[in-house]
């Protein structure tokens, strides 16, 4: 029995999509979130799939997410982009060796960029986690978990 795309689950869609966009034999794919509503197991399929795809030197993949996870396993470049401005450009190893990611309450990301403002190059606040991006070795006004 065939039922139309938009009574599949989110993930499924998802899936459609992926295949969808690489049947053509593009050079480059540019790909917004293409990882959102999967599950963690199919996730790691896709990534290994476009892992794969980039590997043989003749395809690149744009790849648009919020998801930092995806980045350490598939990405080469980063350009780092917040409300259309440039933050960070680079390397991926250069990026991870020069900057470390903040994991601290609301109140304390607050405080921090009262007392030092500046030196959080990027925050999200979220209900239950907050995460700030720093540059490796600046001086901040109180200990946090810091990681790479």
């Amino acid at each position: 029995m065939s039922k139309p795309l938009y009574k599949f689950s989110k993930g499924q869609q998802v899936m459609f999509q992926l295949a969808f966009s690489l049947s053509y034999d593009a050079s480059v794919y540019i790909l917004d979130e293409p990882c959102g509503h999967l599950d963690l197991q199919t996730r790691q399929k896709v990534l290994s799939v476009m892992q794969e795809l980039v590997e043989t030197g003749r395809k690149s993949i744009v790849y648009v997410t919020h998801q930092l996870e995806d980045l350490d396993q598939i990405g080469d470049y980063i350009l780092w982009l917040d409300k259309g401005k440039q933050i960070l450009y680079g390397q991926k190893e250069e990026i991870l060796d020069e900057y470390r990611i903040i994991n601290a309450t609301e109140k304390q990301l607050r405080y921090i960029e009262q007392t030092a403002p500046g030196r959080l190059l990027v925050q999200q606040i979220r209900p239950h986690s907050c995460e700030a991006f720093i540059r490796k070795g600046e001086p901040l006004p109180l200990r946090v978990e810091m990681h790479r």
